[in-house]
């Protein structure tokens, strides 16, 4: 049995491939998958996860949340997996994990199966809290990232397996691209974003009177604004 306190950031990563990331970074990487569920929290708001990793299996308490967290971990026989995966709350958890290490630090990528199909999350350790404090993600990794997400517990795997969808980004993070973790809500809000902007850009044109196709431009954004404002 092993008990230590887990320091790690999280950050959330746009939907892919994890193995397309990989390939850029460290093609060398372990990659293994893995089954998880989580029973009911006790009255002292620990929790209790059960893990699969092909032929091994792991029992492990946690507590905390964010940064800095306790986890006590015990490899049991498969036979106990089995026997609690009938009491697990929400649902059972299947991503696919990464394992590497780029520039002294190691990572782990989790891509996601079923329901949560599309949610990639980068997490790293670190020794200390300052260390981790300290850390700046590396350049590389700047194109997949939508924001990181280690204070934020709808991402942790607890609340994963009771979420029936990806974890809506909406007053926080607001990308103009359209992604699967959006709520219907925010996908609108994306579009008429789009538009209000093509708009503007059209009427900024008009403006300087330079451009002959301004006026027409202008024209289609504003009718297409109109309908979807009549549709909302």
């Amino acid at each position: 049995m092993s008990e230590n306190m887990e320091i790690e950031r999280r950050f959330l990563l746009r939907p892919m491939k994890g193995r397309k990331l990989i390939a850029s970074c460290c093609p060398e990487a372990e990659r293994y998958r893995l089954r998880q569920y989580y029973l009911y929290p006790s009255k002292e708001g620990e929790l209790v996860r059960y893990r699969r990793i092909g032929t091994e299996c792991y029992k492990t308490i946690k507590s905390g949340q964010g940064l800095v967290r306790r986890e006590e971990e015990t490899r049991v026989p498969c036979e106990e997996f089995k026997r609690f995966r009938p009491l697990h709350r929400g649902r059972e958890i299947v991503k696919d994990r990464y394992r590497f290490s780029l520039e002294g630090q190691a990572y782990e990528l989790d891509c996601f199966r079923g329901t949560l199909k599309g949610l990639g999350i980068l997490e790293t350790e670190f020794p200390t809290v300052e260390a981790a404090r300290n850390f700046t993600l590396p350049e590389l990794f700047r194109p997949w990232l939508v924001e990181e997400v280690t204070e934020d517990p709808r991402f942790n795997n607890a609340s994963l397996c009771m979420a029936k969808q990806i974890p809506s980004l909406r007053g926080r993070c607001r990308p103009m691209e359209l992604c699967p973790w959006m709520g219907t809500d925010e996908l609108i809000t994306v579009v008429l974003r789009r538009l209000v902007q093509r708009l503007g850009e059209a009427a900024e044109r008009l403006g300087k009177g330079e451009d002959p196709e301004a006026l027409h431009d202008f024209r289609v954004a504003l009718r297409r604004l109109r309908v979807w404002l009549g549709e909302c």
